[in-house]
C-alpha cells in the first residue's frame, strides 16, 4: 500500500462506523486489489467473450477507444484492420494497446489488458480470424460455420492490405465487484493492516 497504516489519521468516529470493523468507511473503496478476480475466472471472461473496448494513442499522444470484435485463437486476442484505419497507423507507430473485457450479464465483472499489438500479414491467418468471427457471431464452433457461408462473407474482408493483430498481454487487472460486496456486508478484512496497536 502506499502508506503504512500507522501514518493514516483515523479518529474512533472513523473506526466504529467503517463496514470492516478496524477500518474507515472509505477503506473498502480506495484499496481494491483485493478484489481481482482469480485467474482462472478472468481467462474464462476473456474466452467466453466476442467484444471488447480497446485502445490506442494517436501520434499527437491523444487516447481513442473503440469496441471492437475479437477472436480468441492459440489462447490470444486478435482484432484485424486494414491499413488506412486509425489503430493499424496507431499500433504500426506504437504498439502499446489497453482493453476493458466484461461480463455482459453482470457489470461488476471486468479484466483490464495491457500490452503490445503485433500487425501480422497472412493470408492464412487472416481466413481463420474471419471463420472464428463467424463462429463467434453464429455461437457455434468455427468447424461448424458453413463453408459455402464462410466464403461467401470472408470476399468482404479479403482486401490486399486487411492485416491480423495479435494482441500479446503483458499486464492483467481484474475486478470482481461480488468481493467487495462481501467484504463490506460481511466484515471481511481482506488486507490484514488493521487493529496493529
Amino acid at each position: 500500500m502506499a502508506k503504512k497504516w500507522e501514518e493514516f489519521q483515523l479518529d474512533e468516529r472513523d473506526r466504529q462506523f467503517g463496514m470492516v470493523p478496524g477500518y474507515p468507511v472509505w477503506w473498502t473503496r480506495k484499496w481494491i486489489a483485493p478484489y481481482q478476480m482469480d485467474d482462472e475466472k478472468a481467462q474464462q471472461l476473456i474466452a467466453s467473450n466476442i467484444l471488447g473496448v480497446f485502445s490506442w494513442v494517436t501520434a499527437k499522444n491523444e487516447p481513442v477507444t473503440a469496441m471492437l470484435d475479437y477472436v480468441m485463437m492459440d489462447g490470444q486476442i486478435h482484432v484485424t484492420s486494414t491499413s488506412n484505419r486509425a489503430k493499424y497507423k496507431a499500433w504500426s507507430r506504437n504498439p502499446a494497446f489497453c482493453a476493458c473485457v466484461f461480463n455482459w450479464q453482470n457489470d461488476q465483472e471486468s479484466v483490464n489488458l495491457r500490452g503490445k499489438a503485433e500487425i501480422i500479414h497472412d493470408h492464412a491467418l487472416l481466413r481463420r480470424f474471419i471463420r472464428g468471427l463467424m463462429a463467434n457471431r453464429m455461437r457455434v464452433k468455427p468447424e461448424e460455420v458453413p463453408d459455402d457461408a464462410f466464403e461467401a462473407n470472408f470476399r468482404s474482408f479479403d482486401a490486399p492490405d486487411r492485416a491480423v493483430i495479435r494482441l500479446h498481454v503483458e499486464k492483467v487487472v481484474s475486478y470482481d465487484g461480488a468481493k467487495l460486496r462481501a467484504a463490506e456486508r460481511e466484515g471481511i478484512d481482506l488486507w490484514g493492516v488493521a487493529n496493529k496497536d
